[in-house]
């Protein structure tokens, strides 16, 4: 008897062995995409730390709220007082990562530091900074939970809502540039 057997069809034929990837040495070495990484691994690392770092602004602003709080419990407005300036002066916008979910959490923590002046008397009557400071943060809370005015991810603006939230801003950082002279002239006196 007689066995044909065509190559690759025994019990001990093994599947061809695949090709050696051709490109696989030279992958590590070649200096541009060495480069590209590198700067991946940079631009990340800063990102992550960048976004720590504005986490800790914000819980170190929660955490002067907090004990401006305690303060005007204890009757030390003038502490209280000194304690929302420092708060105020550490505040920051679009502290975490830029999204407007972020940015609505930082307007929600300087919103407890305006609520926290009302309660210690300074002037909220129509007009004053304060008020205006308080409109502008509206304005552009009610610009952020808009969803039609961002892409998909939350952190592009579109193009129609981008002159409003210009103006808005404009509008609450000079309100607050205002607001800051007040406080300070406020605390000057308290202190003297």
């Amino acid at each position: 008897m007689i066995t044909i057997r065509l190559p690759g069809t025994g019990p001990l034929s093994r599947p061809p062995a695949p090709e050696p990837l051709r490109y696989a040495s030279n992958a590590m070495t070649d200096p541009a995409l060495l480069i590209v990484l590198i700067l991946i691994v940079i631009a990340a690392a800063l990102s992550v730390g960048l976004g720590v770092y504005s986490l800790q602004k914000r819980r170190k602003c929660r955490q002067l709220c907090l004990q401006a709080e305690q303060a005007a419990e204890q009757g030390r407005k003038e502490d209280s007082l000194n304690l929302l300036v420092l708060a105020e002066r550490s505040w920051a916008l679009n502290s975490h990562d830029g999204s407007n979910k972020s940015s609505i959490c930082d307007f929600e923590v300087f919103l407890r530091i305006l609520n926290q002046l009302t309660n210690l008397n300074v002037d909220s009557t129509e007009g004053a900074p304060l008020t205006r400071v308080r409109s502008s943060i509206d304005k552009m809370v009610s610009i952020l939970s808009d969803r039609s005015n961002f892409g998909i991810d939350g952190r592009m603006m579109k193009g129609k809502a981008i002159p409003q939230w210009i103006s808005t801003y404009d509008e609450f950082k000079e309100s607050r540039r205002l607001l800051r002279k007040q406080l300070e002239i406020k605390s000057t006196i308290r202190s003297a």
